[in-house]
């Protein structure tokens, strides 16, 4: 099963990111924590969670709370 993504652990990684990302800005130390998870995950080759790790513009408040 090497490879395959657990699309429940996406979903909680996105929720984890919505709340780091709620406040309007995300700090170094939630970042840092957020890769950790996806490396644990084994989502860090996911494209969304690249592209979540990488976000510098603050994620809409509207899809934040869309994924919750």
């Amino acid at each position: 099963m090497s490879g395959a993504i657990d699309h429940s652990n996406l979903q909680i990684f996105k929720i984890l990111v919505a709340a780091a990302w709620i406040d309007g800005s995300i700090q170094a130390e939630e970042r840092e924590h957020l890769q950790q998870v996806a490396s644990s995950q084994n989502l860090t080759d996911e494209p969304d969670v690249q592209t979540l790790l990488t976000v510098t513009e603050p994620i809409p408040s509207k899809q934040c709370y869309q994924w919750l």
